[in-house]
């Protein structure tokens, strides 16, 4: 993520606290299932660390799919637990970003492979036009280029 140059204090104070919560949800988890966790999540969960929100949301989440059925349900949808409710609404709107991705991906996938699309290229305009006109125009204004 990177704050050395930062917009404002806020977002950096956001970005410190949300490091902090992710750190905490990952020490939950890993206290309920027995082990120690790493000091430097330990760390991050004590100071925050905005550049590590990153690596602490992908070991936040394997840490929950890791997790069988009985887990699950005990340390992220335990709704008697406020913290256990905090990481479930995490973890929901976690995924439900990564589904909303995904079905882009597959989106952008499914009209890239249709006959009419897949033999079209998009310009630096972002018009889109066929690719052997656009080569031709490529190689037109390289010529004119290498006049000048």
């Amino acid at each position: 993520m990177g704050f050395n140059t930062l917009d404002s204090e806020t977002a950096y104070y956001a970005a410190v606290e949300e490091s902090k919560k992710l750190a905490k949800f990952i020490i939950r988890i890993e206290a309920n299932l027995g082990n120690h966790p790493h000091t430097s999540i330990l760390a991050a969960a004590a100071t925050g660390d905005p550049d590590k929100i990153e690596i602490l949301s992908v070991v936040l989440c394997d840490a929950i799919r890791e997790l069988d059925e009985d887990q699950l349900n005990s340390i992220v949808y335990n709704g008697r637990d406020r913290e256990s409710r905090a990481l479930a609404d995490w973890w929901d709107e976690h995924r439900a970003n990564d589904l909303a991705h995904e079905e882009e991906d597959a989106a952008d996938a499914a009209i890239k492979a249709r006959p009419e699309v897949r033999d079209l290229t998009a310009d630096n305009l972002g018009v889109i036009v066929e690719r052997s006109w656009y080569e031709r125009a490529c190689k037109i204004v390289d010529a004119v280029d290498f006049v000048n």
